[in-house]
């Protein structure tokens, strides 16, 4: 069975999810052989753009909509593909992928897979725009992978015709050796934040939620690219005002053999976004061993359950972040039991089983 993946490879901007996924996938392609599945990859970032450009209607992403239906259209009559594998976000962006699908009129399997668990984030909050949608979706799609139960369920009730699987994200780049063999106890515990620095991520909650806990035993590391927001400028103002600027550090734009270090050398991950799919930087956490304090939106919820393998709050609940926060900084019982657990279940997002479902759902 011959697929395309079409996914984003950009060459200016920082990867995505969808690009770490694509990647990965992409350098493991001799497994998918191992299903009698032959994986070619397509580019479908055929220009550099900023990314304050990404969602919006710009006539930089009209040319590249255009471009990019050219250059699909010819590699699908150049090569005989049984399968096309679309990789989307929300919203605009979904739209646009929608459109190039109905465009390019490929009469065979067509999978789309969709990287958000919010459906109303997805489909947007108008009647008319996600009617739209899923029209499109019911008449142009065979397929589609999605990253959580809960959004499987509300997107079957409106895809009565389309077949739905819930496909978790997985990770590759920490190995059980590496989580045992790194860590090490100290009295100050390490926490880490892995994103971009936005309201939809939550930073401003954690300084916020930091707030009264003994500055004697935690250090705070903040991955994620600097832009000289306001939003940055809140969350630098804040950490002012408490005292904080000795117990944060920010890393900048943090990745490949940088994360994996720092991953390996915290002891807590914290997340408590207002919108995610499955964020890969959460599975990579669980490899690494860390105790993970998350929202409970999109998969969250259905990957972490509170005092197992890390703690869920509602989205913008401050008092709850700062209670699990002290809880695991208070209780080195309760901590590294979390820790062990999580490095026990590693291996249920692992690309390997990953690799395997996809190739089942190619062939349904």
């Amino acid at each position: 069975m011959k697929i395309l993946y079409c996914a984003p490879f950009p060459k200016k901007r920082f990867f995505g999810g969808i690009s770490i996924i694509a990647e990965s996938l992409k350098n493991k392609t001799d497994m998918f052989k191992n299903f009698d599945v032959e994986l070619a990859f397509f580019n479908t970032e055929v220009m550099d753009r900023e990314d304050k450009t990404k969602g919006k209607i710009k006539l930089i992403n009209l040319v590249s909509f255009f471009r990019l239906k050219n250059k699909l259209i010819k590699e699908i009559k150049s090569n005989d593909y049984d399968c096309l594998h679309v990789n989307t976000s929300f919203g605009i962006a979904l739209l646009k992928d929608l459109l190039l699908i109905k465009s390019i009129k490929f009469n065979k399997k067509l999978v789309l897979q969709i990287h958000f668990c919010n459906f109303v984030e997805v489909f947007g909050r108008r009647k008319f725009f996600s009617n739209l949608l899923l029209s499109l979706i019911e008449k142009h799609v065979d397929n589609v992978i999605v990253l959580s139960e809960k959004f499987k369920k509300e997107l079957s009730v409106k895809l009565k015709k389309t077949k739905i699987v819930t496909l978790y994200n997985f990770q590759d780049a920490i190995t059980d050796e590496d989580a045992v063999t790194t860590k090490k106890d100290t009295k100050i515990k390490n926490l880490l934040f892995l994103g971009s620095i936005d309201e939809r991520k939550g930073l401003l909650d954690t300084i916020k939620a930091l707030k009264g806990i003994d500055k004697e035993t935690y250090h705070f590391y903040v991955g994620g690219k600097l832009y000289g927001s306001d939003y940055e400028k809140m969350v630098k103002n804040e950490i002012s005002e408490n005292g904080m600027e000795n117990n944060v550090t920010f890393l900048g734009y943090v990745q490949n053999e940088d994360k994996i270090k720092r991953l390996l050398s915290s002891d807590i991950f914290i997340l408590p976004s207002y919108g995610e799919g499955l964020p890969i930087s959460v599975i990579e956490s669980i490899a690494a061993g860390l105790v993970i304090i998350s929202s409970n939106v999109g998969a969250l919820d259905e990957i972490i359950a509170n005092n197992v393998n890390g703690f869920t709050i509602n989205p913008g609940d401050i008092k709850m972040l700062n209670t699990y926060i002290s809880k695991c900084l208070n209780d080195e019982v309760l901590l590294n039991k979390i820790k062990n657990n999580n490095r026990k279940i590693a291996d249920q997002y692992c690309i390997d089983t990953y690799i395997e479902n996809l190739c089942k759902f190619y062939k349904i």
